[in-house]
This record gives C-alpha cells, structure tokens and sequence, in this order.
C-alpha cells in the first residue's frame, strides 16, 4: 500500500538526559502487539512497562479503573499512561525530557502533558481546533512548531505523562473510555497544577489488530465504530456524568422535553430476544396498524434506540447502578416524543430486541402497558447468526453477555475462550427466562406469546391471534407474503458436533420449559 499519512522524524538530541519511565497501558485488543509493545523507548529494560489486561473490558468496567490497577505498580517517577494503539517513535523519550527539562526551568508547576488537546480561550484559538504535535489516520499535525510546551484546559488521552509523586488517579465511576483527558486537568487545576501538550509527538493507531499499517480512517475500527449507536449511548453516559461532576446540570424530565406530561396511551411491547428473527414483530404490527415509529431494515424502532442502549448500559455497569431509577424516565420521555412526532396514535408500541432486558423498567414506565413476546426455540436461535448482546465487539454486548455469564454462575474469563454459540446460549438463558419470569406477573389480557415457528408456518393464523387480542382487524398482508421459509430453517452444521452436544446440555431445561424438548 502506498505511504499517504505523515509521521513524525524525531531526531537524536545530543547531551538529553533522560530518567526511567513507567509505561501503563491497557491491553484491549492486538492492536496492542503491534504498536505500543512494538515502541523502541518501551522495550528498554532500563524502563518498566505495566499492561493490564482488560480485553473486551472482561476485568474493569472503565478505563479508569483499569489505569488505577496499573498504577499501584509504578516503579519510577515518570509514568506515561498511553493508548495500546500508540507507537511511540525512537528517541521519543529525549523529546519528552527536553520538554520536561524546559517546563521546569520556567518553574511551571505541571501535573499533566499529553501530545494534543484543546483551548477555549478565543485568543488562543485563531482557526485551530487543536493544538499539539502528534499523527494519527486523520492528519499529522504540529501547532507546537520550534515551540516545547502549550498550556491547555483538556488533552486527549491517547498520551498522558503524569507524576508519581502526585498521586494522580483517575476517576473510577467515570463511564467508559471518554472524558478522562477533560476529567483530570480539572482534577489538578484545583490542585495547583497545570496541563500542558509538548513537543514529543506519538503516531496514533499505526497499525492494526493485523498488524497492517493504517492509512485512512476507515481502516480503523475504533474510528469506525464511533458511527456505531453503542458507541454513541456509551459515550452519552460519560458525558453526562462529566457535566453533573463538574457543571451540577439537572436531570431531564419527559415533562420538560414535552411540555406537561401528556395523555400518553399504554404501549404495545414488541418483545423478543435479539436475533431469533424479531423483524416479524414489524410486520406484524405494520398488519395490525400499530404505529412504531420509523424503523430500519430489521424493522427496530430507532427513536427508541438510544434511550434503550443507555438503559442497558445503566442497568448492568455498577459504576452506574445510582442511575437505574433513570431508565424508565429516560425511555418514557423518547416514547413521548416518538408518539407526538407520529401524530398521537391510539395504537402505537415500538420494537427493539434489546429492551427484552429492560422489561421491568417499561413495564413501570408504560402502565398498561401490553406485551407481544415473540418466543422460538432456543436451539434454532443459538445455531443462527450471533447477536450484539452476545458479541464483544460493541459496547452493549461488553456488559450484556457479562451479565449472562454472572446470572448462570460462570466465570467472567470464560467469555474469552467459549465459543460464539456458547455466547448466543448463556445470553438466551438469560434474557429469555427473564422475560418468562417478569411477563408471568402480567393477565392474557396484557402479554401475548406467540411462537415464531407459528408466524413462519401460519402468518395468517398469528395474524388472526394478535389482532383478535388488540380487538382490531388486520389492514394488510406484510408478514404473510414476507415469511421466508428458507431463511427460517434451522442451520445445524454452524458448529462442531462437541459444542453442539454443548449447546444442547446447555439449552435442555429452557427448551423443555418452552416445549420444545423431545
């Protein structure tokens, strides 16, 4: 591939005294082997590198708290916090302690130094989004010039250099992996201490998992996945608990998004369990006129997607479990303003296969609420495609198949080794029997089963079920003339004949609950 990204050509300073450095870095995925364990500085025996090992975020639930585990073991004064994805060029730690060297000549009491960050102060702005001297897939930038150091109000974390010392921790109830380069120069600012970019540029995702080098952002799934809606609740969080932190701003009511609370009638719950082929609840609501807002492709309401993915998120990180009582609220208030934006539809619910999880919470947020449960057999669901909630690749299945693992009693490692199938079974297990469990409470008259191998076989015969219990009259045919028999069947060579056997163990006590046993 041809070079099209810019990195920085560090030089050897002659007479630059350096000290030992501690290196902490947070082992996530294998980008990790092929850039910061790949640094020249962070080889050096005469440092110490500290990698704790959070991959798929499996140990801690922050970065934070997974940094804090690193510094315990800090030897040397100097500690360089830094991103597995960072390469850290040769003679990079002769540039750090030249500026080092200069901020301590001009007597400035530094607690952070990072390689970019931001200014708000307009006259330090002059067109210039940020400042610093670093490379990554976006751009190269220096704004540092012949320049050492600048002082900044946020860095970001890609690189922080800290002091021992000091005794810096970051914040442990602080969400995910954002906010901590805002976080801390507030932390130290209060503390006398001042943050500052300097002149030792790192080169920022340099390769990948592969190790093939990054070009273009899009080579990159971490920049990648910023677009991805799991991302964006995960990020929502940090933020909002940075601005309670730091700003005190009061917490949004459905009331003050909406004017009054209004007249709201009760829902129609689509439920089902993430990736038994839920997209037939659409239809089906769409042949009975009932209004779930706009939907994509796999027929998910997606006014509701945000709200629901930060009420996951709430409900299985402890670091947010003060939050709980904010999941419903939260996903009224959308509900309300999805029902309005659709013209105030006497029959409206939505469709999302993650709120299986957040029954409860609806359930108190919707009083009267009805229930559609869409089940199917749990074998068939775990021999298909795996769902997000059973993945590591996004930040809702980071917590979801955890949970899955805490509730059948296994070990959290064990997420690492088992199979995808295993993932798909344990999360099954879980959502599925909490649903049986929560929708027990509820009369016939306000939860409805229905089995999907009956949408498939009979459309019309769970067509006439539902809108019999709705006390409506089907307006159309969708669901019958979508029904994909092929695309339905069963996929049982999707695994070896061991993890099936597996599987089947695994899966026995909810199939014969459900009646699809023998």
């Amino acid at each position: 591939m041809t070079e099209c990204r810019q990195y920085p050509r560090l030089s050897p300073i002659a007479g630059q005294g350096v000290a030992p450095i501690t290196f902490v870095t947070v082992h996530f995925s294998d980008e990790y082997y092929h850039n910061i364990l790949a640094s020249e500085c962070v080889r050096d025996p005469v440092n110490q590198i500290i990698t704790v090992d959070n991959r798929s975020n499996h140990a801690f639930e922050s970065l934070g708290q997974a940094i804090n585990a690193g510094l315990e073991g800090a030897l040397h004064e100097f500690i360089v916090v830094v991103h597995e994805d960072v390469l850290l060029p040769r003679f990079w730690e002769q540039h750090l302690f030249r500026c080092v060297d200069q901020l301590e000549r001009e007597r400035q009491p530094w607690g952070l130094l990072g390689a970019a960050g931001w200014n708000t102060a307009p006259e330090q702005q002059a067109g210039v989004r940020m400042f610093g001297h670093w490379s990554d897939p976006h751009r190269y930038a220096d704004t540092l010039q012949a320049h050492a150091f600048l002082e900044v109000e946020r860095i970001d974390e890609l690189i922080m250099v800290i002091r021992k010392s000091h005794g810096l921790r970051l914040d442990p109830k602080l969400p995910s992996i954002h906010n901590i380069g805002r976080d801390l120069p507030l932390v130290l600012r209060n503390n006398g201490l001042k943050t500052f970019v300097i002149n030792a540029p790192p080169i920022h995702k340099y390769r990948d998992v592969s190790g093939e080098l990054i070009q273009q952002p899009a080579q990159s799934y971490k920049i990648v996945d910023r677009q991805n809606p799991a991302y964006i609740a995960d990020k929502s969080l940090s933020d909002d608990y940075f601005a309670r932190k730091w700003l005190g701003p009061a917490i949004t009511r459905p009331e003050d998004c909406n004017g009054g609370a209004p007249d709201l009638p009760p829902p129609v719950l689509l439920i089902a369990k993430g990736g038994s082929g839920s997209r037939l609840l659409s239809l089906l609501a769409e042949d009975l006129d009932v209004c779930i807002g706009r939907t994509n492709n796999s027929g998910d309401t997606m006014e509701m997607v945000l709200p629901v993915y930060r009420g996951v998120l709430r409900k299985f990180l402890d670091i947010l479990g003060d939050e709980r009582s904010l999941i419903g609220e939260e996903i009224r208030a959308a509900a309300i303003e999805m029902w309005s934006a659709a013209g105030s539809p006497a029959l409206w619910g939505f469709k999302l296969p993650e709120s299986v999880l957040l029954l409860e919470e609806m359930l108190n947020a919707f009083p009267g609420a009805r229930v559609i449960h869409m089940i199917r057999d749990p074998m068939t669901t775990c021999l298909r495609r795996t769902h997000m909630t059973a993945r590591l690749d996004n930040q809702i299945g980071r917590v979801t198949l955890p949970a899955a693992y805490r509730s059948a009693g296994r070990a959290i490692e064990d997420v690492l080794t088992d199979e995808p199938v295993i993932h798909m079974a344990y999360t099954t297990l879980h959502q599925v029997g909490y649903a049986l469990d929560t929708l027990d409470a509820l009369p016939p008259e306000r939860c409805l089963e229905l089995r999907f191998e009956t949408l498939v076989a009979d459309p019309a015969r769970a067509s006439a079920m539902a809108s019999a219990w709705l006390g409506v009259e089907p307006s159309g045919k969708r669901l019958e003339n979508a029904v994909d028999i092929e695309r339905a069947a069963p996929r049982y060579n999707t695994c070896s004949a061991e993890v099936r056997e597996r599987l089947s163990e695994l899966l026995l006590p909810l199939r014969s609950q459900l009646g699809y046993a023998g």
